[in-house]
């Protein structure tokens, strides 16, 4: 490694980090974080026309014993990656953010056996994930998940191996717009997977029925994913999963009748699912106590037993649910315009019914409780 392409100073200035970019094609600068202070963390910043990194960029005994985060944000001139990038063994956060012109990952990324992070949003032009991402047995996060509006446009599928990773906890696939699906075997990450995030990957007609294997799964974010109408059963065997989100998946028009399974959930997020008609829910969540239904514009019909079935629910919120005609009995009494009564009065700690017209054509007047249960 040349040292005149890394900088001595442990928080390198602007005017450093510029002189050494316009100085080579490429320059190596220190990070400056508080992880940095005790790992050897480096940033690489890439003139913006060149196109590959030198081939042997890693090699230098070194960086490849010593290297933990490589940081190759915004290099968005970039198409490849060198082979010799598995040869840095001890490397543990790769971050390639932004690289939009980076197509695909070398096969020797499955070398990095101590692997923990691989960060991937934005990447445009990213298609190919080779196989040998099974591999990384240490890898416990992968994210494609977008900052921006262009997320992982080019990537249509992920390989069957990725879940084979036998540490990985958690997956970020939000903004993969054209991911046709998950793998159908998703469910062989069912003994580590604690956080899935499909937020907007709009080309997902329906879940695999392996889902229900992840046993440990915690989160499971499926908001705008616009093709799901429906959820498969499966779904009602995670027991841990505490936060469901379904926000904006405006095709979606039930609920499955297997969600007695989800003993542990405590959040339920149909926000904005415009195709739902009614709530209907045959079994008891013991545990939630969260349930947002906001603007759900064609939901006319809430179970007569709701209190019965959600017997935890602290804050339900309805409002802009214009075709709402009518609650619950005994949720709410009403004297005038006055709430001075009901189950949900006394057991809501929030309660949002306005902008709810149906209701206030009727004997309900739309009222809002804040955090104490007080009528706002």
């Amino acid at each position: 490694l040349n040292k005149k392409m890394v900088s001595t100073s442990p928080n390198p200035t602007a005017s450093e980090i510029i002189d050494l970019a316009r100085s080579t094609p490429g320059a190596w600068v220190s990070s400056s974080s508080e992880q940095c202070a005790t790992e050897l963390c480096l940033t690489y910043i890439l003139h913006p026309s060149c196109t590959e990194l030198p081939s042997d960029l890693f090699s230098h005994p070194s960086l490849v014993l010593t290297l933990r985060h490589l940081d190759l944000r915004k290099c968005y001139s970039l198409l490849s990656l060198p082979k010799s990038l598995g040869s840095i063994s001890s490397l543990r956060r790769l971050d390639l953010r932004r690289c939009t012109s980076l197509a695909s990952l070398p096969n020797s990324i499955g070398s990095l056996s101590n692997l923990v992070e691989l960060d991937l949003g934005d990447c445009a032009s990213l298609s190919v994930i080779p196989a040998t991402i099974s591999e990384c047995s240490s890898l416990t996060r992968i994210s494609f998940g977008a900052a921006t509006t262009s997320g992982c446009n080019a990537l249509k599928k992920l390989p069957d191996e990725i879940c084979d990773l036998p540490s990985l906890t958690e997956l970020d696939l939000s903004k993969c717009k054209f991911l046709s699906a998950l793998p159908d075997n998703i469910g062989r990450l069912g003994s580590t997977l604690r956080e899935l995030n499909c937020r907007e990957c709009k080309e997902f007609k329906s879940l695999p029925s392996t889902i229900g294997d992840l046993s440990v799964l915690l989160e499971l974010g499926l908001s705008k994913c616009v093709g799901l109408s429906t959820l498969p059963e499966e779904v009602g065997n995670l027991g841990m999963l505490q936060r469901l989100n379904l926000t904006k998946c405006k095709n979606l028009v039930g609920l499955p009748s297997t969600l007695s399974g989800m003993i542990s959930l405590t959040s339920l997020d149909l926000r904005g699912c415009k195709g739902m008609k009614s709530l209907q829910v045959d079994c008891v969540l013991s545990a939630l106590e969260v349930l947002d239904l906001r603007q759900c514009k064609n939901l006319t019909l809430l179970p007569h037993n709701l209190r019965s079935i959600f017997p935890k629910i602290t804050s339900l919120d309805l409002r802009q649910c214009p075709k709402l005609s009518s609650l619950p009995s005994e949720m709410l009494v009403f004297e005038g315009q006055n709430c001075i009564g009901g189950w949900g009065k006394e057991k809501l700690a929030f309660l949002d019914l306005r902008e709810c017209p149906g209701l206030a054509d009727g004997e309900i007047i739309p009222v809002k409780f804040d955090g104490w249960g007080h009528t706002i």
